[in-house]
């Protein structure tokens, strides 16, 4: 009898004990979710504030053309590249007419493909170039794109001053490079873009290395211009990126472009300007 009594509470014990785990475990989970969705907010409202600081999302989206120079960039085996480019802010097409110190060179991407009439003088896989330097171009409107998630990362230094630093990462099969990560350092009095800290995982230019042991690199906006309203980067300062345990630091001076002569209409462009011309070098 006092045998089977004992059984009977150390039964009741145990059944006790594991519904205390199981309790603990999911106040464990609700917790996490409810600082990732904190997080989530806190970035959201950072984004919010930065895109209202360069002239708000609702006036970049009501135009169709953007057109812009763009002087010395750097991403290209044949760089330094200088080229016009015009885009379809709606498809997001792109076309590229420019030189390099190999020659003169157009470029494009529309729906599915890159090309180019001379890969030597542009040196670098079409679609991404295209795509990739008009997204730094349009900073920081582009991190509204559907299917970003943001989130808030803290309080981070960067060049002996503090930033709130959000990141935003994509979902599965948003986009070419929905692997790529950014983290934006945004500048706590003017709520300004300041740098970007990110990777490149497009497929061609990646090629077998891990995502994780992708080399970081950074994009620092040292100089903004106005345009139809919108305050859009003038000067940008490239380089390789060194994650730091309070932040980051570019591990060398990098190279510096310019964009000029941005322009916005609200028309958007002729469809077949992105048409890769007979004879083209297809991606």
């Amino acid at each position: 009898m006092h045998s089977t009594h004992t059984h009977r509470i150390m039964h009741s014990l145990a059944r006790a004990a594991a519904t205390l785990a199981i309790a603990f475990a999911f106040w464990g989970q609700t917790q996490a979710a409810l600082a990732n969705a904190d997080d989530e907010s806190q970035g959201r409202a950072i984004l919010e504030r930065m895109l209202e600081a360069h002239g708000g999302l609702n006036r970049f989206q009501s135009f169709g053309t953007v057109t812009y120079h763009t002087d010395g960039l750097p991403y290209s085996a044949a760089a330094p590249l200088t080229f016009d480019h015009v885009a379809d802010l709606v498809t997001r097409r792109h076309r590229m007419d420019g030189f390099s110190s190999t020659g003169s060179f157009v470029a494009g991407a529309n729906d599915d493909i890159g090309w180019t009439t001379n890969p030597d003088a542009l040196g670098i896989a079409p679609r991404w170039v295209n795509h990739g330097n008009s997204y730094f171009a349009l900073m920081p409107f582009v991190f509204a794109d559907p299917g970003a998630t943001v989130r808030f990362v803290g309080e981070r230094i960067y060049d002996g001053n503090a930033y709130d630093v959000i990141a935003v990462s994509f979902a599965s099969g948003v986009g070419d490079t929905f692997e790529d990560d950014y983290v934006l350092y945004v500048d706590q009095s003017t709520h300004r873009l300041r740098l970007i800290d990110f990777s490149v995982t497009y497929g061609p230019m990646r090629g077998d290395t891990p995502i994780d042991e992708l080399p970081r690199r950074s994009l620092e906006f040292t100089q903004w211009q106005v345009a139809e309203g919108l305050l859009v980067p003038a000067v940008l300062q490239y380089g390789p990126w060194q994650r730091t345990a309070g932040g980051g630091r570019r591990s060398e001076p990098g190279v510096q472009y310019t964009i000029s002569n941005v322009q916005f209409s609200k028309a958007r462009p002729d469809a077949a300007l992105f048409d890769a011309p007979d004879g083209a070098h297809i991606e």
